[in-house]
């Protein structure tokens, strides 16, 4: 049994320390980003926390072969479905009493408020599914697929099981670590398959507040997809052509990224272009790469609007961005 944590300066950061899933994170809320992750790995478990000071929209598949159980804590009221402090996964609003599963492949879109902790549980499917078949045949005969979501009146004990397995890391034997190990995951394993068993089904497909939830999350998604490639033909997007992909209105786009990212399409695509910046200049290919280069192929063709987005958003001007990564990955200040 080994655990991992690591203090997270940058949405970033938050990505590639999940390395195993095809994982993209931008922040979307100005401020100082700053966030912790801890990973304890036991054999066919991983169990995750993650947390960050900012908003971030997190966008990826599922892996093949595994599935997650996941849930949110510290959230922030719900008051305001549209506000953008309000958290969600996919078209599920995520609640305090919100348990969700993951299958394998299933892409998901998730908007994770500031100061929100997450959870989850990365499990074989296989041997997962064997579990709640067992405790509900009929239940699972069809075993498990996309995105499901329960209510559960408490978390607690899910809640407090990384704490439990660190301290059981602390405490382990040496010679019997492997053996603990393995126990370990067995328990788990079945703590979780009852957890599952005892929750009941979340949103029902048939809500209409649901179904517009999906449309909105597949038109936020199918723009998101096509932005890297739209990017590159050295063309910046227009609304315009967001509804001629999307084929919906300008005011349905409109009330999709308000209601999902508390965001103006327009704010979106300057958002993800800030953040596509900043991941260039957090790596930047070689000691002779400067802010003009990046800014320019992100197409801000407003020099001085670009530096004044990009500090409004991460605090912190692109030129300092860019002097530290140079210093950190070959030794010496930017030209």
């Amino acid at each position: 049994m080994e655990s991992l944590e690591k203090i997270l300066f940058d949405a970033n950061d938050q990505a590639s320390a999940q390395n195993w899933l095809p994982l993209q994170i931008d922040q979307t809320s100005p401020g100082v980003y700053s966030g912790q992750y801890r990973e304890i790995n036991l054999p066919g478990i991983k169990v995750v926390t993650e947390a960050q000071s900012c908003l971030v929209h997190k966008r990826g598949f599922m892996e093949e072969n595994y599935c997650t159980l996941s849930f949110g804590r510290k959230m922030r009221p719900a008051t305001d479905p549209a506000g953008p402090g309000q958290s969600r996964l996919s078209e599920h609003l995520i609640h305090t009493d919100t348990l969700f599963l993951i299958s394998a492949g299933t892409e998901f879109d998730v908007h994770v408020g500031g100061n929100t902790e997450t959870t989850y549980f990365r499990l074989e499917q296989t041997d997962f599914l064997e579990r709640i078949r067992l405790l509900d045949p009929q239940r699972w005969e069809g075993g498990t697929d996309g995105l499901l979501r329960f209510n559960t009146p408490d978390l607690q004990a899910l809640a407090d099981l990384p704490e439990l397995l660190l301290r059981r890391i602390s405490q382990e034997a040496p010679g019997n670590a492997q053996c603990t190990a393995a126990e370990l995951s067995r328990r788990i394993g079945d703590q979780l398959a009852l957890a599952l068993d005892t929750a009941l089904p979340g949103d029902l497909n048939g809500s209409p507040t649901l179904a517009a939830r999906r449309r909105a999350v597949g038109q936020i998604r199918a723009i998101a997809e096509s932005l890297e490639d739209v990017l590159d033909s050295q063309s910046c997007p227009t609304v315009v052509d967001l509804c001629r992909l999307t084929g919906v209105s300008q005011r349905t786009l409109q009330y999709s990224f308000k209601h999902l990212l508390g965001l103006s399409p327009n704010a979106y695509l300057r958002i993800y272009r800030l953040n596509r910046a900043r991941s260039e200049l957090l790596e930047p290919a070689s000691s002779r790469v400067n802010v003009t280069q990046v800014a320019t192929r992100w197409h801000f063709t407003h020099l001085g609007k670009f530096a004044g987005d990009y500090t409004a958003l991460f605090s912190e001007a692109p030129s300092v961005t860019l002097r530290r990564s140079i210093c950190q990955r070959f030794g010496h200040p930017v030209q």
